[in-house]
């Protein structure tokens, strides 16, 4: 198998880009979870982003999976956030997913109507047979955020999410190339208040941050799938790996068969890594209603360590979809990390749109391992 596009050695060398990546994180209220020295907040990060957005010579672009908004909620102030920049005459773009429309009908409704605003819809299902997954934006085309948050008031409140923020050449255009790649072929919505931007822009050479998106079939020439990126780190491991994700599975929708690619990867490192008498050097976080999907057991067979995470339901009662851990990022050997979008399934990678960046950024990285430490020793991990 070859990984043309990414030089893992290279990558493991980086030095840390001037400005640095800036890690953003939600908990889960009323928990016991920390946020590690210097990480930011993802309701202040995204407000914060959308408020910098002055004017008509600026531009807010968004490709979500969704929207979910409820009253009193934290999802009103980015709503508003947005609103306000399109009323300083600030062009906003939206993508959404086709497909989730049917549970989350708002995501359609939340920003259409709206001067300066134009919403188009994207159905995956024609593209890639999975669905639109990503969760990014793109501020002024210079400042980006991406990670695991959908828009949704619950991952601003009682889901565990992480994301990052980056100025980054290489990461910015590649998420404006498909950012525009997406647009163009979305069906419009709505009132349209604006026209594309035509064709994508070029894509600067990686730096101290790697992009790295999905699905295989449907990239830019220049950008390397998620699937390769992964592997390639985890083949070259040399002392650790530290997963976490909300679910892991090796079942493929509508068939008997099994997707082992990554399976496969992880238990040659742990056959690798793992040394007699000491602790698996493969650590796996994923969410408690997960922790039966098919492919676990045999990871926990292999000599990888698996730890299921509950997290206690919220004082005010019992909420849908909330209370989990969504967080979807590797580490590799306490050096280099991957964070995105994508879980690990081969749908995310094969049949759906996601984003994800590779650093070694030397303040970023001890600071995502706090962020994984913190789960793995806590009271609401589990060993399986």
């Amino acid at each position: 198998m070859l990984f043309k596009n990414l030089a893992l050695g290279f990558l493991l060398a980086l030095n840390a880009y001037a400005a640095g990546p800036q890690l953003v994180l939600t908990l889960p209220v009323e928990t016991k979870l920390r946020v590690p020295q210097g990480v930011a907040d993802t309701l202040e990060t995204w407000v914060e982003m959308f408020n910098s957005a002055k004017d008509s010579h600026s531009s807010i672009d968004i490709e979500q999976f969704y929207i979910s908004d409820a009253a009193g909620e934290p999802m009103e102030e980015v709503l508003d956030a947005i609103k306000a920049a399109a009323g300083r005459g600030v062009p906003v773009r939206l993508i959404v997913d086709k497909t989730f429309l049917k549970n989350q009908p708002e995501g359609a409704t939340a920003l259409t109507n709206i001067e300066n605003i134009e919403v188009r819809i994207i159905d995956y299902t024609k593209l890639g047979g999975g669905v639109q997954h990503s969760k990014y934006f793109i501020v002024g085309g210079t400042d980006a955020y991406l990670g695991s948050a959908n828009f949704d008031w619950r991952a601003l409140k009682h889901i565990h999410e992480t994301g990052i923020r980056t100025q980054d050449k290489h990461v910015v255009s590649s998420l404006q190339a498909i950012f525009e790649k997406d647009w163009d072929r979305a069906a419009r919505t709505g009132t349209v208040q604006l026209a594309a931007l035509g064709s994508s822009p070029k894509i600067s050479k990686a730096g101290s941050l790697h992009f790295a998106a999905s699905p295989v079939a449907d990239l830019p020439s220049s950008v390397t799938s998620t699937v390769d990126t992964l592997l390639s780190l985890i083949a070259g491991a040399k002392q650790s790996i530290q997963l976490q994700t909300m679910e892991y599975t090796t079942s493929v929708y509508g068939k008997q068969t099994r997707w082992t690619e990554l399976q496969a990867a992880l238990l040659k490192a742990a056959e690798r890594l793992n040394k007699p008498g000491e602790s698996a050097k493969v650590q796996v976080l994923l969410d408690k209603t997960k922790e039966t999907q098919p492919g676990v057991k045999e990871l926990v067979a292999g000599g990888v360590e698996v730890r299921a995470v509950e997290i206690p339901q919220y004082s005010g009662g019992p909420i849908p979809y909330a209370r989990l851990i969504h967080s979807k990022f590797l580490i590799v050997d306490g050096k280099t990390f991957w964070l995105g979008t994508d879980n690990y399934g081969r749908s995310y990678y094969y049949g759906s749109r996601g984003v994800g960046v590779v650093s070694s950024d030397k303040k970023a990285v001890p600071q995502l391992e706090s962020i994984f430490d913190d789960l793995w020793t806590s009271t609401y991990a589990k060993k399986l």
